[in-house]
């Protein structure tokens, strides 16, 4: 195994366990639910009902592209803590689960992509200023939460 995926993988594995950990009050990554977020976002980004819908749509495929992810991730640590105990360094297979989750990362980017591009072209200029500072503030919210454990 080369340093690069070494590093790789200590990065993926790391942020797998934080994220994991991560279930504070009122900001819990567990307790998603589209319905309380679409009712959110049509009150600060004083959505229309046609763009209600599209954004329910987009919020959705969102959170099935999350589930997916969250699969990946646990894919990768059992893997993880399953080479790490293996007494070779690298096998083939270990290879070929590499790519394999490469091409898995890959389609789950290109989805997260298209999602955005479609929130583009629903959202107004204005809609769309107003979705980054409120999802600025909530990263600045969990960074402040996620930084006490």
């Amino acid at each position: 195994m080369n340093l690069t995926s070494i590093i790789t993988l200590i990065a993926v594995l790391l942020a797998t366990l934080a994220m994991g950990a991560c279930t504070h009050r009122r900001h819990s990554h567990a307790d998603y639910d589209d319905k309380r977020a679409l009712k959110h976002l049509t009150k600060k980004l004083e959505l229309n009902s046609t763009q209600q819908v599209e954004v329910q749509k987009i919020l959705r495929e969102v959170n099935s592209l999350k589930t997916t992810g969250d699969v990946i991730r646990q894919d990768l640590q059992t893997r993880s803590l399953q080479q790490l105990q293996a007494a070779e360094v690298e096998t083939a297979e270990d290879t070929a689960f590499q790519q394999q989750q490469l091409a898995r990362l890959s389609s789950l980017a290109e989805s997260f992509s298209a999602a955005i591009a479609r929130l583009k072209r629903v959202l107004t200029p204005e809609q769309r200023q107003k979705l980054v500072t409120e999802l600025k503030k909530h990263d600045r919210h969990g960074k402040k939460k996620h930084s006490r454990h």
